[in-house]
């Protein structure tokens, strides 16, 4: 007589081989949980000390018309007023600046650490806040700008540590209301807000 073959899923053993898989899957999948949440435990715990130290956060203040960044230092020394050259109607705000390298590596100011990164402005018109660009100024009778060597040095010059140069920076405006310069820190959060009005 032959003898009727039971189908495979109503065998003993293969339910016993279906929960060991099941059980062993959900091991590993709770020991990489646990494995990531350990990652994630030891990271912010070194983030706060690292905050703790002195992070580059940390570095960055502006007091007395002085910007520190964790590399560089922007000190304020004038605030002009010029035609811009995209509309001669309109001016370009020019905070003139004396940048000082606080490291001890060569930065170039265009490349390694360029100031739009965390130097910001805008004016609120009757309806908005409208953020300001960085500004291009218009060309006298001889197509020179009135800053030139100031422009020639953030476009161009590389700091030695410790050494000081003379900068500019600029922003477009779009109306006579006043102007509204924010710095920021690595983490784009404002530290500092400078109000200007515009002469």
């Amino acid at each position: 007589m032959n003898k009727v073959k039971k189908p495979f899923y109503k065998k003993w053993w293969i339910w016993i081989i279906i929960i060991a898989i099941f059980f062993l899957f959900i091991e590993v999948i709770g020991s990489r949980s646990l494995s990531n949440s350990n990652v994630k435990s030891s990271t912010s715990k070194s983030s706060f000390e690292k905050a703790k130290q002195g992070s580059s956060y940390s570095e960055f203040t502006f007091k007395n018309n002085d910007f520190k960044t964790n590399h560089l230092t922007y000190k304020i020394t004038a605030v002009k007023y010029f035609p811009s050259a995209g509309d001669q109607n309109k001016k370009t705000i020019v905070l003139e600046v004396d940048i000082t390298n606080n490291t001890k590596k060569d930065i170039n100011l265009l490349s390694d650490d360029n100031a739009y990164v965390y130097i910001h402005a805008y004016q609120k018109t009757s309806d908005t806040k409208e953020d300001l660009q960085p500004g291009t100024l218009a060309l006298d009778d001889n197509a020179n700008s009135p800053e030139q060597t100031r422009e020639d040095v953030m476009d161009n010059d590389t700091v030695l540590p410790g050494k000081t140069v003379q900068g500019i920076i600029m922003f477009d405006t779009k109306e006579s209301s006043n102007v509204f310069v924010t710095f920021e820190n690595d983490d784009f959060k404002t530290i500092a807000t400078k109000e200007y009005s515009i002469q």
